[in-house]
């Protein structure tokens, strides 16, 4: 699961990367890290979200263990 999420991450962050042009006014440079901050923000988002996710399957798991333990004593 942690290598999945690194892999994740790193492609969201891959998708998140703008080209700063040497050419760009500083209004454009501006736009571009905005760009960037906002899609680090969605990554993050996602990233909680597919680790809440991961953590109620985990909860889920335990409880159908427990109830498969209780039907095997009785």
């Amino acid at each position: 699961m942690a290598h999945k999420i690194q892999m994740h991450m790193e492609e969201e962050n891959r998708r998140a990367l703008t080209i700063l042009d040497e050419k760009d006014d500083r209004l454009e440079i501006l736009y571009k890290h905005y760009e960037t901050i906002i899609s680090f923000q969605h990554a993050f988002s996602q990233l909680i979200k597919k680790a809440d996710d991961y953590r109620q399957q985990e909860e889920f798991e335990g409880h159908w263990t427990l109830k498969a333990s209780q039907l095997m004593q009785i």
